[in-house]
């Protein structure tokens, strides 16, 4: 029993020690998924595709942007006609929260719920969900909780949405209420 503990301790030290797979390493996982798929093994296509999984993990993991540079870059991708501009407004507002850019948010929220407002898109529910969100978290840092409470109420009478179906609803508002 203490060799296999010795080993499994061993092992994991050495699996913790495996660098990081480059570009190359990880076509090369693709590469084999793909032949296993073509040649019907699908325990292996399985076991491959769980290691190819885990190895882009890892590296989302380290190389996550700063709130403030997603914000930024979905500055630059909304640019300012609404057709590209209201689907992004929900994100948009999240990061300029995230990055502490308290105006910038309430702003943001906003304008993603008045762009809600015209008609019914498949970005709708979401921005519905989020600006409340976002307004009920500015509300309750201001400590205004009878806003963050109607903020909240809000935020779940919405028609649903591609995030809100997926993910279900975002809790943070509800957290930070409990918080405080």
């Amino acid at each position: 029993m203490r060799r296999f503990l010795l080993l499994w301790v061993a092992a994991a030290a050495l699996a913790g020690a495996q660098p990081k797979p480059d570009q190359k390493e990880l076509n090369f996982m693709l590469d084999q998924i793909r032949a296993a798929v073509r040649a019907e093994d699908w325990p292996e296509a399985s076991r491959l595709a769980i290691r190819l999984n885990a190895a882009l993990l890892s590296l989302r993991a380290r190389s996550q942007s700063s709130p403030l540079a997603e914000l930024q870059h979905l500055e630059i991708l909304a640019g300012k006609n609404a057709m590209t501009r209201n689907p992004l407004l929900p994100r948009m507002a999240r990061a300029a929260f995230a990055a502490g850019e308290w105006a910038l948010a309430e702003d943001l929220a906003n304008e993603t719920l008045e762009a809600a407002k015209h008609g019914v898109f498949w970005w709708t529910g979401d921005a519905i969900h989020q600006g409340n969100i976002i307004l009920g978290r500015l509300a309750l840092r201001e400590s205004k909780m009878d806003a963050a409470k109607r903020y909240l109420l809000a935020a779940g009478r919405t028609p649903g949405g591609s995030s809100l179906g997926s993910l279900g609803p975002s809790m943070a508002l509800a957290k930070d209420g409990c918080a405080t």
